[in-house]
């Protein structure tokens, strides 16, 4: 059976519309922008989103007019899948075909309002947006008690993916690993490994290669205290704020 981590001769066969492995947005690659995510295939993107199975329709075929000849087709690159505890991070990681079971939105190990997905560019990594908030500490350690991360928007594809991710599941704005905290205007993504990616103000410039999406005006340091970035799930673009204020949050699996 085609798993994350492993290969499937029936998943082959889904192209063809035949019975195999369960659908879902874990196993394909996205052709470009979020219109070729869950919707275009006949799956709600929300559902999808949140790691579920896309009910009715099938994936474009490779070859069809205007799909690239990946489109559509399972990815089967690594090994066999090795069972490990179900976690909400969009993937199947105790290896009984379904996507995330028990793992989101459970009191019981902390993912209450929480949604695993991934995104088409990066198959195999997953990431867990949770809408209850958090102030950027409890954000943390949250992402920590997951074992992953807040997340590194490092490039405008994964920001415009994760953004198209995000707008499914909610329209406020929501923390991911990025910080001046440390030294202000030195804005780093998160972590003793996060490298600094922007240097000063709202004038400031890239550094290290690095990306940004900051939105007009940010970021600004308003009245000596935004030290925190988010994302605004509707725009795709950054602003900083206060720390301490109480946001939805994103995390992703270390690479």
């Amino acid at each position: 059976m085609l798993r994350r981590a492993g290969s499937c001769l029936t998943g082959l066969l889904l192209v063809f519309g035949l019975s195999g492995c369960p659908v879902t947005d874990d196993y394909f690659i996205d052709s470009g922008g979020a219109s070729s995510d869950a919707g275009a295939w006949g799956g709600s993107s929300a559902g999808l989103a949140a790691g579920g199975r896309a009910q009715g329709g099938s994936a474009p075929r490779a070859g069809e007019a205007g799909m690239p000849p990946t489109a559509g087709m399972p990815t089967m690159a690594g090994p066999d899948c090795v069972p490990a505890t179900e976690r909400c991070n969009g993937h199947d990681d105790n290896c009984n075909d379904v996507v995330d079971e028990q793992a989101c939105n459970s009191g019981d190990n902390g993912t209450t309002g929480c949604a695993g997905f991934v995104i088409g560019m990066q198959p195999n990594h997953g990431y867990m947006l949770c809408t209850t908030t958090q102030d950027y500490a409890g954000a943390q350690l949250a992402c920590q008690q997951q074992s992953m991360r807040l997340a590194w928007l490092e490039t405008r594809g994964e920001n415009d993916k994760v953004t198209a991710k995000a707008k499914a599941l909610t329209s406020d704005e929501i923390w991911f690993g990025a910080s001046d905290a440390a030294e202000e205007g030195a804005w780093s993504w998160d972590g003793p490994e996060g490298q600094q990616f922007w240097q000063g103000n709202e004038d400031g410039r890239t550094v290290n290669n690095g990306y940004a999406a900051w939105m007009s005006g940010t970021p600004n340091d308003d009245n000596s205290g935004e030290d925190c970035a988010v994302l605004n799930a509707m725009t795709g673009l950054w602003g900083d704020r206060s720390c301490t204020t109480r946001y939805a949050y994103l995390c992703e699996e270390p690479e």
